[in-house]
């Protein structure tokens, strides 16, 4: 009879569901509306790198503050731009919260306030630009 229980490895935690809204298309679409904007694939193209662009300054933030590079260089590989696909384009930032919500869950409030600041930040965004909107909103900051 051994003296010491080997203990048992423990059972890996599981990610709980996704708690932020999906952007692609309704928060664009919604944004557009309200803005008065035509919802065109290029506009809800437009808003989704504008999206994009901000997480990644987010994630970078979480990545460096946590001490992951490992983590902070795969999402970079992962969402490379090149790596997407012209009709993927609009899901890039929900396919960016999803790696983050299952990297790490010290992570889950910081992307559920993203996503309620990012409506508000696409608001007045918006009101700069007329019915085409550009590409690249972000450099103008």
């Amino acid at each position: 009879m051994p003296f010491f229980k080997r203990s048992q490895p423990a059972a890996p935690s599981a990610v709980p569901p996704r708690a932020v809204p999906q952007l692609h298309p309704t928060v664009y679409h919604e944004a557009l509306r309200r803005a008065g904007k035509p919802v065109t694939e290029g506009n809800v193209i437009a808003l989704a790198e504008f999206a994009a662009w901000n997480l990644a300054l987010n994630a970078h933030a979480w990545f460096q503050a946590l001490g992951d590079t490992a983590a902070e260089r795969r999402f970079d590989d992962r969402f490379n731009a090149s790596n997407y696909k012209a009709d993927r384009l609009g899901n890039v930032p929900d396919d960016m919260i999803n790696f983050l919500w299952s990297w790490n869950p010290r992570v889950h409030a910081g992307l559920q306030e993203f996503a309620g600041m990012m409506s508000e930040t696409i608001d007045r965004k918006l009101r700069k630009y007329g019915d085409v909107l550009p590409m690249e909103m972000w450099k103008d900051e």
